[in-house]
């Protein structure tokens, strides 16, 4: 089965629900079950460095809204990480090492967080990818963090306020850190900026103020 009809297997199976509550399992090297977390907040119950397992077994949701653009969502994010497959309806993630691994959880995590109003950003970036075919899938993705009507700080969003400076995948495959907000220069952003883009946003998906400030308009 290819990696196109799999997805759409998920698409036709997937939960519908915008909770951070998820389902996740985790292995050892050789297939050994180490942990299963069943709708357990967020994920939270992954250790500090994540070194003691080798890979990790997700269950998919979505929300309503975000149905449509699983398909697009699920092949953004297996281009920036190629190491990631599918499975029986699960996404299959290795440990990337802490900052890489978060960083991917997290932008996975946006098809069905709509209870902390994150799921405006799958739909932006593709809109941002539309206007934009050529862009970095990455950039695009921290383009969206950056203009979201609802961010509300640091534990679910690569992003705190505005990114100061565009990440692109090369710089995701090098990097070794293990912080996702060091590694997408976010600091503690400038709240200001992240006002004037929601003020001259016509609605809620509206990119065109983000493109603008960073010279893609």
């Amino acid at each position: 089965m290819t990696n196109n009809e799999k997805i759409a297997k998920i698409k036709k199976e997937i939960t519908i629900n915008n909770s951070m509550r998820v389902t996740y399992s985790l292995y050892g090297k050789y297939g050994k079950l180490l942990k299963k977390y069943n709708n357990t907040a967020c994920f939270s119950n992954l250790c500090y460095p994540i070194s003691n397992w080798y890979k990790l077994k997700l269950k998919l949701k979505s929300t309503e809204e975000n149905v449509e653009y699983i398909e697009f969502w699920l092949k953004l994010i297996m281009k920036i990480e190629t190491k990631i497959t599918i499975k029986d309806n699960y996404l299959i993630i290795p440990n990337l090492g802490e900052g890489k691994t978060m960083f991917i959880l997290t932008a996975i995590r946006y098809l069905w967080e709509g209870c902390n109003n994150y799921d405006d950003i799958v739909i932006m970036t593709k809109r941002i990818i539309d206007l934009h075919p050529t862009i970095d899938p990455l950039k695009a993705i921290l383009l969206a963090n950056s203009c979201t009507m609802n961010c509300k700080g640091w534990g679910h969003s690569l992003v705190n306020c505005v990114v100061n400076e565009l990440k692109g995948i090369w710089h995701y495959r090098s990097y070794k850190g293990n912080s996702v907000h060091e590694f997408t220069n976010s600091s503690y952003g400038n709240p200001d900026v992240l006002k004037q883009f929601r003020k001259a946003k016509i609605d809620k998906y509206d990119v065109l103020p983000v493109l603008k400030h960073f010279g893609y308009e």
